[in-house]
């Protein structure tokens, strides 16, 4: 968010990183998403980034449905864009703002709002769960997606993965992340005015090759700021 620091990158300089990130996590994301999801429908994705699940979600929706996307970073929005273009999806509008900030003109608006790995880079993640409730109508559907950070092990373990796990965890810190927020996030919910909560706890499995790109080129990354 405008606010809130990412600590990786965005735009062209992260897209690789974010590709192979999609590649661990859609799956799953699209099986827990998918029974919620009917033709016609409008979605709202926070954090779209490089635009990989908004273009399977404006396909799930179909033609007279819709995704409005938005993202605090115009690199990300851009290459969404140009990502979705090229896949000929047109029922997508792009927002490029704080997502904290849509409220005006939104309420009651859509069916599904939904974010992944958006809530740990906030400050008070907790006013994304009362802006979902405001802006989703009285049957809507609000889907969060959150990391928690010390949860995620390897196999087999390696040494380079325990070392950026260290190094994003202080540099988390340092920048007032919580990179642990799937851990409190259900507890968010609950005291939130949603009323019936679904919760999901999954590993993604990840290959020796997987693991060792990921690793470099976050730090890669990482490396800039170091």
């Amino acid at each position: 968010m405008n606010n809130n620091k990412y600590i990786l990158k965005v735009g062209d300089k992260g897209l690789s990183r974010l590709k192979l990130l999609n590649n661990f996590l859609n799956p799953q994301s699209q099986r827990f998403i998918y029974p919620f999801i009917k033709p016609g429908i409008t979605i709202l994705e926070a954090g779209c980034g490089t635009g990989i699940m908004t273009e399977w979600l404006a396909n799930q929706t179909g033609t007279e449905g819709k995704v409005i996307a938005i993202d605090s970073s115009e690199e990300q929005i851009a290459i969404a864009k140009q990502y979705l273009a090229e896949k000929q999806i047109n029922n997508v509008q792009f927002i490029y703002g704080d997502i904290l900030e849509l409220s005006e003109g939104y309420k009651n608006h859509f069916d599904i709002a939904y974010c992944r790995f958006l809530m740990l880079h906030l400050k008070e993640p907790e006013k994304l769960i009362e802006l979902f409730y405001y802006i989703l109508k009285t049957d809507g559907i609000a889907i969060f997606e959150e990391p928690i950070f010390t949860d995620t092990p390897t196999y087999p373990e390696t040494d380079i993965w325990d070392l950026l796990f260290k190094t994003y965890m202080l540099f988390s810190k340092i920048n007032n992340i919580d990179a642990n927020y799937g851990s409190r996030l259900i507890n968010d919910v609950f005291n939130s005015k949603f009323t019936h909560t679904e919760l999901c706890h999954y590993y993604p499995i990840l290959t020796q090759a997987e693991i060792t790109n990921y690793i470099k080129l976050s730090f890669n990354e990482l490396g800039d700021i170091l």
